[in-house]
């Protein structure tokens, strides 16, 4: 698998936005889908030295209760949890490409640079997800809250037709 589509869910808006989850799967373009990668933040590890807006809370609270319990659940700390999607990341080879909304890669980007001083991935193997999907008119309102297999058979789909 040569592809990962990233997902993040955050605090805020900014690039140093606090990050409360993380979700992932490898793909290829054929339309395989690999190995996932699921993990929640502890939050007060989340909110270290990373900013929160009250929007983006007042946004949370307004969810439904099954997504508030998925993205409060007890998780691991920031650090460790980017060390182990790194290690995932990189697992059986390191020249991936990362997709994701630009939104969610500067964020992720940013949060490792401040731990860890470096991405997992090379800065050009990165993917825009939105753009893609710009680029061939598709209506990203079926999949608004579509999880990560979704939007990496979505990428697989769009990229066939090429």
């Amino acid at each position: 698998m040569d592809q990962v589509l990233v997902d993040i869910e955050t605090l805020g808006v900014n690039q140093d936005a606090a990050i409360i989850r993380i979700d992932a799967v490898k793909f290829n373009f054929e339309g395989a889908l690999g190995n996932e990668f699921h993990e929640n933040i502890d939050w007060n590890s989340a909110l270290i030295g990373r900013s929160v807006s009250g929007d983006t809370l007042k946004w949370w609270m307004r969810q439904p209760k099954e997504i508030q319990d998925k993205v409060c659940a007890p998780g691991e700390g920031i650090k460790k949890t980017l060390k182990e999607f790194g290690t995932w990341f990189r697992q059986e080879r390191h020249d991936r490409a990362v997709w994701g909304d630009m939104f969610d890669i500067s964020i992720l980007e940013n949060a490792f640079q401040q731990h860890w001083g470096a991405t997992p991935w090379y800065f050009w193997n990165t993917r825009d997800f939105r753009t893609l999907m710009d680029f061939r008119d598709v209506n990203l309102g079926q999949i608004k809250n579509a999880g990560v297999k979704a939007r990496a058979k979505l990428i697989c789909d769009v990229w066939r037709r090429s």
